[in-house]
């Protein structure tokens, strides 16, 4: 950890820092050590990557205690009605928004001030049933595209709006209940950067914007904001 007691982000409204984290390079033992007794008590109930949750949340509240120059024990968490975290916490009376995600050795964070994230990485799954997931959950619009692929480049546009998908549905609030096949990322400018086009009403704009990531990974972060500066630091 002593890394990231180093690393205070300088938060503005036109940028956002992501921290691509290899959960290899944290001990475990001593990240369990910074958790809240809710945490640990949540972490004891989770069956499935229970390391990633630890260690990620750790690193985060680490973070976030950097930025509001306390130590990590007085980062308090809230959740929303839909399990969403936040914080109350704010810099000169503005919000500091994050988010988090993690796949089997790698995670995401990202932090910003007042633009609102989301923010999702996935461990690409060469056995996964592209055809049958695709069918259940993508819009009319991302199933054209992707059958027009085929191969390598099928799995990795299946993998890259799969995680736009569950980015923007973080940033949103709302989650799996907004409906996976309700919208869809489009490109605009350049094939990094799409708008999010839903049948459903939301809040403004949004916009979806692909993420540097070790290979056979993808990631993405949506905001609302369409044109946003991206930091990011590897751990």
């Amino acid at each position: 950890m002593n890394t990231i007691q180093k690393i205070k982000p300088k938060l503005s409204a036109d940028t956002i820092h992501t921290f691509l984290i290899n959960l290899d390079n944290f001990d475990l033992i001593e990240s369990e050590s910074y958790l809240s007794i809710e945490e640990k008590e949540r972490s004891e109930k989770i069956k499935f990557q229970k390391r990633q949750f630890i260690i990620t949340r750790t690193v985060l509240r680490q973070l976030l205690a950097n930025i509001l120059n306390v130590t990590p024990d007085k980062v308090s968490f809230s959740y929303t009605s839909y399990l969403k975290p936040y914080i109350s916490d704010k810099i000169n009376e503005k919000n500091i928004q994050f988010n988090i995600s993690h796949s089997k050795n790698f995670a995401l964070i990202g932090i910003s001030l007042e633009t609102e994230i989301g923010i999702d990485i996935q461990a690409i799954d060469h056995r996964i049933e592209i055809q049958s997931l695709s069918n259940r959950f993508f819009s009319q619009r991302e199933k054209e595209i992707l059958n027009k692929l085929s191969g390598g480049e099928k799995l990795n546009a299946f993998y890259q709006i799969w995680t736009n998908k569950e980015s923007f549905i973080k940033a949103d609030g709302r989650g799996i209940s907004f409906g996976l096949e309700k919208f869809s990322s489009l490109n605009i400018n350049s094939p990094s950067k799409s708008k999010v086009i839903t049948t459903k009403p939301v809040r403004g704009e949004w916009f979806t914007y692909n993420l540097e990531c070790p290979k056979e990974y993808r990631a993405a972060l949506t905001c609302n904001k369409p044109d946003i500066h991206i930091q990011t630091q590897w751990f």
